[in-house]
């Protein structure tokens, strides 16, 4: 309630950033001015606001789990729901030997790109 009256408002750039959190506290861009103190963070905190980390091991249990519920219930999905899940365990695929690409270069004394194939 007090946010609407207030003429300065601190926030951390999460708040700021992040949509719902703005909403949830009754906070409005539009007709305001913005300022970011110590901008030079910014880009991380974007980044760090709309990123997650995933594990090797968190993938492959995905994969797994997937894979299972595509053999388990494939009779039963519809033929869209069934390209969603394909597409899924695909990708979860393309990422797994990507990152295994990665674990393997980093561990052999070779030089070379450790970039995903």
């Amino acid at each position: 309630q007090l946010v609407t009256e207030a003429d300065l408002l601190l926030l951390p750039y999460a708040a700021v950033l992040h949509r719902e959190t703005r909403e949830s506290l009754g906070i409005s861009l539009e007709g305001n001015v913005v300022i970011f103190d110590e901008a030079h963070n910014l880009v991380d905190a974007v980044n760090g606001a709309h990123s997650c980390s995933v594990t090797l091991a968190q993938l492959h249990t995905a994969h797994r789990q997937l894979s299972s519920y595509l053999h388990r219930f494939s009779t039963r999905l519809s033929p869209s729901n069934m390209q969603q899940v394909q597409l899924l365990v695909h990708v979860i695929t393309c990422l797994l030997r990507c990152l295994e690409q990665q674990q393997q270069a980093a561990s052999s004394t070779s030089s070379g790109s450790t970039g995903c194939q």
